[in-house]
């Protein structure tokens, strides 16, 4: 008998250590995941592998909100690339209050109104989901414990 309770404690304990490890690739490849997507839209950003003005009008026309004045505010060089685009959707974009502000990558914008704001920083926006996956993977390790 006691062979018998031996035998299942280290049956137990050899499953803890598996689930353990689970865990810790389940998390790893969440953390190397994001680490990679924010290498991408950097380097998209960077090397301008996207139509920023066609970006800018697509998240326009979703946001959930209807405007008479809207505020955006851009780093100067997304607004210039912006301001480039000469389609026939681009008077969406000339009746936009624009703000400048340094501090912003290439890409990101924060849109503002009168009772709306919206954070369009890539910190922010992978930050979150960041802390999404961390809340995620905790709660499945106290569902598997």
């Amino acid at each position: 008998m006691e062979l018998l309770e031996r035998f299942r404690k280290e049956e137990e304990k050899y499953e803890r250590k598996k689930r353990q490890e689970y865990y810790d690739i389940r998390e790893f490849m969440w953390e190397n995941a994001i680490k990679l997507s924010e290498e991408i839209v950097g380097q998209k950003i960077r090397t301008e592998d996207f139509s920023m003005p066609e970006m800018f009008k697509g998240l326009i026309k979703k946001l959930p909100i209807a405007f008479e004045e809207l505020t955006i505010t851009v780093h100067p060089e997304t607004l210039e690339c912006i301001k480039k685009d000469n389609s026939k959707e681009s008077w969406m974009l000339e009746n936009i209050n624009w703000k400048l502000d340094y501090k912003l990558e290439i890409g990101e914008f924060m849109v503002e109104e009168e009772n709306e704001y919206y954070d369009y920083r890539f910190s922010s926006i992978f930050n979150k989901i960041k802390g999404d996956i961390r809340n995620l993977n905790q709660q499945i390790r106290r569902e598997g414990e």
